[in-house]
This record gives C-alpha cells, structure tokens and sequence, in this order.
C-alpha cells in the first residue's frame, strides 16, 4: 500500500488501543510485532450514513455509487463526509464477477449546495 493510501477494518465499539495488534494473524512473532506497529486505532464520529452493495468488479462500480447518489438526493438528503468503501471479499481469491464491497456516504438530512 503507498503511503497516501489508508486502509480500515471496521470493529466494534468495544475494541481499544489495547486490542491492535492482537487479531490472530500469520506469521512468526518477529513479523507480526513489526506489522502491528504499523496499526492504529482511531475512532470516527461522522453521522448518518447511506450504503449500497456493490457484487462485481471494481472497474464497473461506477453505476452503483452513481445509484447511492441519486437516492441520497432523491430522499432530500445531501452527501457530507467522505466515502468510505468496505471490501468484504478478496480479489486475489475470487473471480472479478464475485467480488463484493460495500460503499457508504456520510450524509446530511438538509440539502446543501456544494
């Protein structure tokens, strides 16, 4: 992963900074202390949100954000806080027409002109 990117794994609200790292991985001891190392905890306050599923490959997942949009706007909310995308199955272990995410947008319940 490049530096400017971020990746997220969403865990309860139970979790705390005691519990990084802690997750069975594999791995000796040497190489998963030096990955944990590179793992944050960091709690989001951001509201409402809209979600949409989308099953298929990445490159066509333009018509399902588009789909989210329209009915954000349609049910007289307005886009607020960063889109946020949870990929729930691994493209190095199933086909691209398996491929399932899950895209959310925070959202506002007044419409807002950006």
């Amino acid at each position: 992963m490049h530096p400017s990117e971020r990746g997220a794994i969403f865990a309860p609200g139970s979790n705390d900074a005691g519990d990084v790292g802690a997750g069975g991985g594999r791995g000796n001891e040497e190489e998963m202390l030096a990955a944990s190392a590179k793992v944050w905890l960091k709690t989001y306050h951001e509201g409402p949100a809209a979600q949409i599923m989308h099953l298929g490959p990445y490159s066509a997942e333009g018509p399902t954000v588009a789909r989210l949009h329209a009915c954000i706007a349609e049910h007289g909310y307005s886009l607020s806080g960063k889109h946020h995308e949870i990929y729930l199955s691994d493209p190095r272990k199933s086909a691209p027409e398996k491929n399932e995410n899950r895209h959310s947008a925070t959202v506002s319940n007044r419409m807002i002109d950006h």
